[in-house]
Protein backbone atom coordinates (compact mmCIF):
# COMPACT_ATOMS: atom_id res chain seq x y z
CA UNK A 1 0.00 0.00 0.00
CA UNK A 2 1.49 3.10 -1.26
CA UNK A 3 1.64 6.36 1.18
CA UNK A 4 -1.55 7.39 -0.61
CA UNK A 5 -3.20 5.03 0.40
CA UNK A 6 -6.72 5.20 2.52
CA UNK A 7 -8.12 2.80 4.45
CA UNK A 8 -11.73 3.91 6.44
CA UNK A 9 -11.21 0.64 8.93
CA UNK A 10 -7.72 1.63 10.00
CA UNK A 11 -6.44 3.53 12.58
CA UNK A 12 -10.53 4.10 13.55
CA UNK A 13 -9.95 6.78 16.46
CA UNK A 14 -13.29 9.24 16.48
CA UNK A 15 -12.90 12.33 14.72
CA UNK A 16 -12.03 15.60 16.73
CA UNK A 17 -11.24 13.21 20.00
CA UNK A 18 -9.24 15.04 22.45
CA UNK A 19 -6.68 13.97 24.47
CA UNK A 20 -7.37 12.77 27.92
CA UNK A 21 -6.07 12.69 31.47
CA UNK A 22 -7.52 9.16 32.50
CA UNK A 23 -8.37 6.17 30.89
CA UNK A 24 -12.11 5.41 30.96
CA UNK A 25 -14.03 2.49 29.48
CA UNK A 26 -13.95 3.90 25.90
CA UNK A 27 -10.23 2.65 25.95
CA UNK A 28 -10.76 -0.84 26.95
CA UNK A 29 -13.60 -1.26 24.10
CA UNK A 30 -15.60 -2.73 26.42
CA UNK A 31 -19.50 -1.69 26.81
CA UNK A 32 -20.63 -0.69 30.14
CA UNK A 33 -24.22 -2.03 30.98
CA UNK A 34 -27.01 0.63 30.68
CA UNK A 35 -27.87 0.18 34.90
CA UNK A 36 -24.15 0.41 35.28
CA UNK A 37 -23.88 3.76 33.34
CA UNK A 38 -27.22 5.31 35.31
CA UNK A 39 -25.78 4.67 38.62
CA UNK A 40 -22.99 5.86 37.72
CA UNK A 41 -24.16 9.41 36.62
CA UNK A 42 -26.68 9.10 39.67
CA UNK A 43 -23.96 8.65 41.96
CA UNK A 44 -21.84 11.65 40.11
CA UNK A 45 -25.20 13.96 40.65
CA UNK A 46 -25.13 13.15 44.81
CA UNK A 47 -21.55 13.96 44.44
CA UNK A 48 -20.91 16.97 42.17
CA UNK A 49 -19.72 19.51 44.47
CA UNK A 50 -17.33 17.82 45.06
CA UNK A 51 -15.93 17.46 41.92
CA UNK A 52 -12.59 19.28 40.88
CA UNK A 53 -11.41 20.06 36.99
CA UNK A 54 -10.23 16.87 36.16
CA UNK A 55 -13.29 14.89 37.49
CA UNK A 56 -15.37 16.91 35.59
CA UNK A 57 -13.40 16.78 32.26
CA UNK A 58 -12.69 13.48 32.37
CA UNK A 59 -16.62 12.45 32.95
CA UNK A 60 -17.96 14.54 29.93
CA UNK A 61 -15.16 13.20 27.92
CA UNK A 62 -16.30 9.64 28.39
CA UNK A 63 -19.84 10.59 27.99
CA UNK A 64 -19.84 12.37 25.17
CA UNK A 65 -17.06 9.64 23.99
CA UNK A 66 -19.38 7.08 24.68
CA UNK A 67 -22.01 8.38 22.50
CA UNK A 68 -23.71 9.45 25.75
CA UNK A 69 -25.75 12.46 26.88
CA UNK A 70 -26.28 13.15 30.32
CA UNK A 71 -29.64 13.24 32.38
CA UNK A 72 -30.11 16.67 32.15
CA UNK A 73 -29.88 17.20 35.90
CA UNK A 74 -26.13 16.01 35.63
CA UNK A 75 -25.51 17.92 32.87
CA UNK A 76 -26.54 20.94 34.65
CA UNK A 77 -24.37 20.36 38.14
CA UNK A 78 -21.31 19.47 35.79
CA UNK A 79 -21.69 22.89 34.01
CA UNK A 80 -22.11 24.43 37.24
CA UNK A 81 -19.26 22.57 38.82
CA UNK A 82 -17.30 23.55 36.40
CA UNK A 83 -18.39 27.38 36.42
CA UNK A 84 -17.47 27.71 40.10
CA UNK A 85 -14.12 25.73 39.42
CA UNK A 86 -12.56 27.47 36.47
CA UNK A 87 -10.06 29.12 37.99
CA UNK A 88 -8.22 25.59 38.54
CA UNK A 89 -8.93 24.14 34.87
CA UNK A 90 -5.68 23.43 32.67
CA UNK A 91 -6.18 23.83 29.24
CA UNK A 92 -6.82 20.22 28.43
CA UNK A 93 -9.68 20.27 31.20
CA UNK A 94 -11.20 23.13 29.03
CA UNK A 95 -10.60 21.38 25.92
CA UNK A 96 -12.38 18.23 27.00
CA UNK A 97 -15.31 19.94 28.76
CA UNK A 98 -15.84 22.04 25.68
CA UNK A 99 -15.09 19.36 23.25
CA UNK A 100 -17.48 17.21 24.57
CA UNK A 101 -20.36 19.75 25.19
CA UNK A 102 -19.98 20.11 21.33
CA UNK A 103 -19.99 16.38 20.75
CA UNK A 104 -23.12 15.68 22.71
CA UNK A 105 -24.86 18.30 20.66
CA UNK A 106 -26.26 19.89 24.00
CA UNK A 107 -26.97 23.96 24.10
CA UNK A 108 -24.01 24.67 26.87
CA UNK A 109 -24.85 26.90 29.43
CA UNK A 110 -23.82 30.69 28.22
CA UNK A 111 -21.76 31.40 31.46
CA UNK A 112 -19.91 28.27 31.59
CA UNK A 113 -18.74 29.39 27.66
CA UNK A 114 -18.01 33.06 28.65
CA UNK A 115 -16.15 31.34 31.91
CA UNK A 116 -14.27 28.83 29.61
CA UNK A 117 -13.23 31.77 26.69
CA UNK A 118 -11.93 33.72 29.76
CA UNK A 119 -9.84 30.75 30.79
CA UNK A 120 -8.48 29.75 27.87
CA UNK A 121 -7.86 33.50 27.32
CA UNK A 122 -5.36 33.83 30.66
CA UNK A 123 -3.63 30.00 30.07
CA UNK A 124 -3.59 30.39 26.04
CA UNK A 125 -0.21 30.04 26.07
CA UNK A 126 -0.01 26.55 27.53
CA UNK A 127 -2.64 24.98 24.94
CA UNK A 128 -0.59 22.95 22.34
CA UNK A 129 -1.98 22.38 19.14
CA UNK A 130 -4.23 19.59 19.62
CA UNK A 131 -5.73 21.68 22.33
CA UNK A 132 -6.38 25.01 20.21
CA UNK A 133 -7.77 22.74 17.42
CA UNK A 134 -10.40 21.25 19.40
CA UNK A 135 -11.46 23.88 21.39
CA UNK A 136 -12.09 26.23 18.75
CA UNK A 137 -13.50 23.39 16.73
CA UNK A 138 -15.94 23.04 19.42
CA UNK A 139 -16.75 26.59 19.93
CA UNK A 140 -17.46 26.71 16.01
CA UNK A 141 -19.86 23.45 16.16
CA UNK A 142 -21.76 25.05 18.94
CA UNK A 143 -22.13 28.25 17.44
CA UNK A 144 -20.47 30.16 19.79
CA UNK A 145 -19.92 33.90 19.98
CA UNK A 146 -16.29 34.14 20.38
CA UNK A 147 -14.76 36.75 22.46
CA UNK A 148 -11.97 38.71 20.18
CA UNK A 149 -9.59 38.19 22.63
CA UNK A 150 -9.45 34.83 22.82
CA UNK A 151 -9.82 34.03 19.09
CA UNK A 152 -6.41 36.11 18.93
CA UNK A 153 -4.92 34.61 21.49
CA UNK A 154 -5.60 31.20 19.36
CA UNK A 155 -4.71 32.65 16.24
CA UNK A 156 -1.11 33.15 18.21
CA UNK A 157 -0.58 30.07 19.80
CA UNK A 158 -1.71 27.88 16.19
CA UNK A 159 0.78 29.95 15.16
CA UNK A 160 3.43 29.20 17.71
CA UNK A 161 2.51 25.49 17.64
CA UNK A 162 1.99 25.42 14.01
CA UNK A 163 4.27 22.35 13.10
CA UNK A 164 2.89 20.12 15.75
CA UNK A 165 -0.43 20.50 14.43
CA UNK A 166 -1.75 17.16 12.69
CA UNK A 167 -3.73 16.13 9.14
CA UNK A 168 -6.71 16.65 11.41
CA UNK A 169 -6.31 19.30 13.35
CA UNK A 170 -4.86 21.57 10.31
CA UNK A 171 -8.33 20.32 8.93
CA UNK A 172 -10.41 21.05 11.77
CA UNK A 173 -8.56 24.81 12.86
CA UNK A 174 -9.02 26.21 9.75
CA UNK A 175 -12.91 25.02 9.12
CA UNK A 176 -13.75 26.54 12.38
CA UNK A 177 -12.40 29.81 11.14
CA UNK A 178 -14.04 29.73 7.98
CA UNK A 179 -17.45 28.35 9.83
CA UNK A 180 -17.24 31.84 12.14
CA UNK A 181 -16.23 34.09 10.09
CA UNK A 182 -13.52 34.94 11.59
CA UNK A 183 -10.80 37.52 10.37
CA UNK A 184 -7.68 35.56 10.04
CA UNK A 185 -3.88 36.39 9.50
CA UNK A 186 -2.89 35.87 6.53
CA UNK A 187 0.53 34.65 7.89
CA UNK A 188 -0.94 31.85 9.92
CA UNK A 189 -3.31 30.70 7.14
CA UNK A 190 0.34 30.57 5.03
CA UNK A 191 1.65 28.19 8.25
CA UNK A 192 -1.68 26.19 7.88
CA UNK A 193 -1.60 25.54 4.15
CA UNK A 194 2.01 24.89 4.68
CA UNK A 195 1.23 22.12 7.24
CA UNK A 196 -1.26 20.67 5.39
CA UNK A 197 0.87 20.03 2.61
CA UNK A 198 3.79 18.35 4.71
CA UNK A 199 1.30 16.12 6.26
CA UNK A 200 -0.51 15.45 3.09
CA UNK A 201 -0.68 11.53 2.87
CA UNK A 202 -2.75 11.70 6.43
CA UNK A 203 -5.96 13.47 5.21
CA UNK A 204 -9.18 12.01 5.43
CA UNK A 205 -11.81 12.28 2.97
CA UNK A 206 -12.91 14.89 5.13
CA UNK A 207 -10.38 16.63 6.47
CA UNK A 208 -9.33 17.31 2.58
CA UNK A 209 -13.19 18.56 1.76
CA UNK A 210 -12.89 21.02 4.87
CA UNK A 211 -9.98 22.06 4.25
CA UNK A 212 -10.14 23.15 0.72
CA UNK A 213 -13.56 24.47 1.43
CA UNK A 214 -12.67 26.46 4.90
CA UNK A 215 -10.18 28.03 2.45
CA UNK A 216 -12.00 28.75 -0.74
CA UNK A 217 -14.96 30.62 1.95
CA UNK A 218 -12.40 32.49 3.46
CA UNK A 219 -11.21 33.94 -0.06
CA UNK A 220 -7.39 32.30 0.42
CA UNK A 221 -5.68 32.18 -2.63
CA UNK A 222 -4.38 28.46 -1.96
CA UNK A 223 -0.78 27.88 -2.42
CA UNK A 224 0.05 25.56 -5.75
CA UNK A 225 2.03 23.18 -3.37
CA UNK A 226 -1.30 22.65 -1.42
CA UNK A 227 -3.21 22.58 -4.47
CA UNK A 228 -1.07 19.77 -5.74
CA UNK A 229 -0.94 17.76 -2.51
CA UNK A 230 -5.06 18.22 -2.38
CA UNK A 231 -5.53 16.75 -5.71
CA UNK A 232 -3.32 14.19 -5.51
CA UNK A 233 -4.44 13.13 -2.01
CA UNK A 234 -7.94 13.91 -3.02
CA UNK A 235 -7.03 11.50 -6.02
CA UNK A 236 -5.58 8.55 -4.16
CA UNK A 237 -8.88 8.20 -1.50
CA UNK A 238 -11.95 9.20 -4.09
CA UNK A 239 -13.45 5.74 -3.96
CA UNK A 240 -13.76 7.06 -0.08
CA UNK A 241 -15.28 10.37 -0.80
CA UNK A 242 -18.98 10.67 0.10
CA UNK A 243 -21.45 12.93 -1.58
CA UNK A 244 -20.96 15.81 0.42
CA UNK A 245 -17.02 14.93 0.16
CA UNK A 246 -17.12 15.36 -3.09
CA UNK A 247 -19.29 18.65 -3.43
CA UNK A 248 -17.42 20.61 -1.13
CA UNK A 249 -14.12 19.81 -2.27
CA UNK A 250 -14.91 20.59 -6.25
CA UNK A 251 -16.84 23.41 -5.01
CA UNK A 252 -13.78 24.68 -3.51
CA UNK A 253 -11.83 23.93 -6.81
CA UNK A 254 -14.22 25.93 -9.03
CA UNK A 255 -14.30 28.64 -6.59
CA UNK A 256 -10.60 28.79 -6.17
CA UNK A 257 -10.25 29.29 -10.07
CA UNK A 258 -8.58 25.84 -10.88
CA UNK A 259 -9.26 25.07 -14.35
CA UNK A 260 -10.47 21.61 -15.78
CA UNK A 261 -6.95 21.35 -18.02
CA UNK A 262 -4.77 21.45 -14.84
CA UNK A 263 -6.81 19.23 -12.86
CA UNK A 264 -6.77 16.45 -16.01
CA UNK A 265 -2.83 16.82 -16.58
CA UNK A 266 -1.49 13.76 -15.30
CA UNK A 267 1.91 15.83 -14.18
CA UNK A 268 0.30 18.71 -12.19
CA UNK A 269 -0.55 15.87 -9.43
CA UNK A 270 2.33 13.31 -9.87
CA UNK A 271 4.03 13.35 -6.06
CA UNK A 272 6.05 10.78 -6.46
CA UNK A 273 7.92 7.76 -9.16
CA UNK A 274 5.27 4.90 -8.18
CA UNK A 275 2.50 7.12 -7.90
CA UNK A 276 0.24 8.58 -10.70
CA UNK A 277 -2.69 10.66 -10.44
CA UNK A 278 -4.62 11.58 -13.42
CA UNK A 279 -6.57 14.02 -11.34
CA UNK A 280 -9.61 12.57 -13.19
CA UNK A 281 -10.13 9.91 -10.98
CA UNK A 282 -11.78 11.78 -8.40
CA UNK A 283 -14.27 13.25 -10.82
CA UNK A 284 -15.30 9.60 -12.18
CA UNK A 285 -15.42 8.52 -8.21
CA UNK A 286 -17.65 11.49 -7.71
CA UNK A 287 -20.05 9.57 -10.41
CA UNK A 288 -19.48 6.43 -8.72
CA UNK A 289 -20.45 7.82 -5.48
CA UNK A 290 -23.88 9.11 -6.49
CA UNK A 291 -24.67 6.41 -8.28
CA UNK A 292 -24.06 3.71 -5.62
CA UNK A 293 -25.91 6.22 -2.79
CA UNK A 294 -28.58 7.22 -4.66
CA UNK A 295 -29.14 4.78 -7.75
CA UNK A 296 -28.50 6.48 -10.29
Amino acid sequence: MNRYDYDPHKNRKRQHEPERDGEAFPTTGVAPEPLLLKEMQRRALTMAVDFNPHDVANLLWALATMGITPEPSLLKAMQERAIETVGDFTPQHITNVVWALAMMGVEADPLLMKVMQGRATATAVYFNAQNVSNFVWALAMMGVRVNPRLLKAMQRRAMATAVDFKAQEVANFVWALAAMSAKSDPRLLEAMQRRATATARDFTPPEVSNLMWALATMGVKADPLLLEAMQARATATARYFTPQDVANFVWALAMMGVKADSIAREDVVMTEPDVVNTGKDIMTEAGVVVKHRYGR
